[in-house]
């Protein structure tokens, strides 16, 4: 984030985001693993979505503040602001968190196959029926999850930008209502996907975001106002407040 406050030009500025992304996704991975060593199967799904609602409640107020703070101070103060709220997130981690990884436990070499005499997992192991009909769900479900933006708004906001001319200001406070509204849905969720099944959650959410990601697709050929768009994008956001966190649920289960 501190790079980026400083970055002088676009390919240098693309360098840093894709660090950021890289170590905020194993800044996610590192949690749900957490989750599945622990969390038992009549459970994952609240702990999941619980994770992913509190992640939504930090974002709720961050857009806004983000947009207030670069329409008076410039865009790059959101950034620094950023860095050492991140840098102050690390201490609960080590003071807090305890390791769950469980412990390697040594295979016979009498039990090892050719090609594993290092370690016992084989990237093999993921190659079964379950996995990878999980895998193949998840890719499309990113393909709708990247163009609506979960969080920040993605490529919708860029589109905000360029068809509607809005402000920074306004995006922050369109994302932060977005979230405000999406979060109980989320904690929701995972009540319905441990009571009632994974399903419950997975299909009506994916539902949604397809019949939205149409509707926005009809807003920009007819060119249809703001207002409309706005509709649309919370429309897409509660889609994805429903199955927020289903994906994972199930990768742990499977």
């Amino acid at each position: 984030s501190f790079l980026v406050a400083s970055s002088q030009s676009f390919p240098e500025l693309l360098a840093y985001r894709f660090l950021g992304g890289w170590a905020s996704q194993m800044w996610q991975v590192s949690r749900l693993t957490v989750i599945a060593d622990t969390g038992r199967s009549g459970e994952r799904g609240r702990q999941i979505t619980g994770m992913s609602a509190l992640q939504r409640t930090g974002g709720l107020l961050g857009p806004a503040l983000g947009g207030i703070t670069a329409a008076f101070w410039g865009v790059r103060i959101p950034f620094v602001i950023h860095g050492v709220l991140a840098f102050i997130s690390v201490i609960p981690s080590f003071k807090l968190i305890r390791e769950t990884a469980p412990p390697q436990m040594p295979v016979p070499d009498s039990g090892r196959s050719n090609g594993e005499q290092e370690a016992p997992y084989s990237i093999r192991s993921l190659l079964i029926y379950p996995v990878m009909v999980l895998f193949t769900a998840q890719l499309f479900a990113n393909f709708i999850r990247g163009a609506g933006g979960m969080q920040g708004g993605g490529p919708l906001f860029l589109y905000a930008v360029y068809a509607y001319g809005v402000d920074p200001l306004t995006l922050g406070l369109l994302a932060s209502i977005t979230a405000g509204v999406g979060i109980p849905i989320t904690f929701a969720a995972g009540h319905i996907m441990d009571r009632f099944g994974r399903k419950a959650g997975v299909v009506p959410g994916t539902a949604l975001l397809g019949i939205g990601m149409f509707f926005l697709a009809l807003t920009a050929s007819l060119g249809w106002s703001f207002l409309t768009f706005s509709a649309g994008f919370l429309w897409i956001n509660l889609g994805m407040s429903l199955m927020s966190g289903s994906m994972q649920t199930m990768g742990s289960d499977v």
